[in-house]
């Protein structure tokens, strides 16, 4: 009877986890953990300060805010998640490293407040990135700056939004943009 009661759970846990993956992946973005050593170098790129409010656009586990204050001591640190597994795996993160200046929300990005970022990171598919271009132009304040890991924002398309850096890191490429 334990056996079986155990193996129920397993079974409950996996369809979960692959409804979670599904979901997020229709919604426009699966979560794929970016290595602490990549992210570091894509955040790098925007050279973050002491005064900056950063957002992850999808934050997926967190890695992305807890790097963000730890090693740039950003001012404040903003995640975004619309999947409730990467939201719980985010929310533990944050939770566990004590920083008070993390904020995870469940939500969409497309109606998220993003007003105050100075800094906006992405790791989303070209879908939704063709989608949240026009949300970034109306939303952000001048002087922003937007990351993007492996997908462009089409600049000719939102010449607000002008590309200012791209950059190899190992496999994947950075874009870095500034709100005109």
């Amino acid at each position: 009877m334990t056996r079986m009661i155990i193996q129920l759970i397993a079974i409950g846990i996996i369809v979960f986890f692959i409804y979670e993956m599904l979901h997020s992946s229709y919604g426009g973005a699966p979560f794929i953990p970016m290595p602490r050593w990549r992210l570091r170098s894509l955040i790098a790129m925007a050279n973050p300060s002491t005064n900056d409010i950063f957002y992850d656009l999808g934050c997926g586990d967190g890695r992305s805010l807890t790097l963000a204050v730890e090693e740039f001591n950003v001012r404040q640190a903003v995640g975004y998640e619309i999947s409730r597994l990467p939201l719980f795996f985010a929310s533990t993160r944050v939770f566990l490293s004590g920083h008070k200046n993390i904020k995870i929300k469940k939500g969409n990005i497309h109606t998220a407040d993003f007003r105050d970022a100075d800094i906006i990171y992405m790791f989303l598919m070209p879908k939704l990135m063709k989608s949240m271009a026009p949300v970034l132009v109306r939303e952000m304040k001048s002087g922003s700056r937007i990351i993007s890991a492996s997908f462009s924002i089409d600049d000719n398309l939102f010449p607000q939004l002008k590309l200012v850096k791209k950059e190899s890191i190992k496999n994947i490429v950075g874009y870095l943009y500034i709100k005109q």
